[in-house]
């Protein structure tokens, strides 16, 4: 779209065209807490009776979770680590840094590994589904690897 010529109701923004009454904001200011820091246990043998684990290998590239093959984890700590609904967890290191999954129920109650972080987006400020989306963008992708090089 021709940046001269911005639709009624639109304006431009560092992200581009938005609709007049958006914001362009940080992660951190569109979600409840801090991120956190999954869980530093290591996976086992998937068991009914044990929590699921989900690891940056159980996230696909469209950021699906991979039900088969799963893992459990067991740890005392794991009900501080098990994920809600709307929780978008971003691969935080290695050759997926980046890559991000939204939790969701159907996918059962899942534990985060420690490779991974947690948000929990404030739904006052920004919808799960649009902060999961806004992650498929080439705008997020070309900021990880800016990130990334600088590291």
């Amino acid at each position: 779209m021709n940046k001269d010529k911005i639709p009624q109701g639109y304006k431009n923004s560092p992200l581009g065209i938005i609709p007049e009454d958006w914001e362009v904001k940080r992660l951190r200011d569109c979600c409840i807490g801090k991120g956190k820091y999954g869980i530093n246990a290591p996976a086992i043998e998937y068991s009914d009776s044990l929590p699921t684990y989900l690891r940056i290998t159980d996230i696909d590239d469209e950021g699906k979770f991979i039900s088969h093959n799963k893992k459990s984890v067991r740890n005392s700590n794991t009900n501080n680590y098990f994920l809600e609904k709307g929780d978008v967890v971003f691969a935080r290191t290695g050759a997926t840094v980046g890559k991000t999954y939204l939790h969701d129920e159907k996918d059962g109650n899942l534990v985060f590994a420690g490779f991974l972080i947690r948000f929990k987006p404030d739904e006052k400020m920004i919808l799960p589904y649009f902060l999961k989306l806004f992650t498929t963008t080439h705008m997020y992708w070309d900021w990880v690897k800016t990130i990334v090089s600088i590291r």
